[in-house]
């Protein structure tokens, strides 16, 4: 499974910051646990560019942080 090759920009105006990491619309959470193709991991209308400021403010990202926290 190959990600698509990134434009090093983040898909949210005004973000600037690189590197850029890919964010999933639909989780790769769901896309095992509901049985979706697996081509949902790396389709280009499943993945959004964001830099690492931005992404760290997806609700994904900040629930990790709190799953993290609890289970330390």
């Amino acid at each position: 499974m190959r990600y698509p090759a990134k434009t090093g920009r983040c898909e949210i105006r005004g973000g600037c910051r690189t590197p850029t990491e890919w964010h999933h619309v639909i989780s790769r959470n769901q896309i095992e646990k509901r049985e979706l193709p697996r081509s949902m991991y790396t389709d280009l209308g499943n993945l959004k560019e964001y830099c690492r400021h931005h992404h760290n403010m997806t609700t994904a990202s900040i629930s990790r942080l709190i799953w993290l926290k609890s289970e330390s």
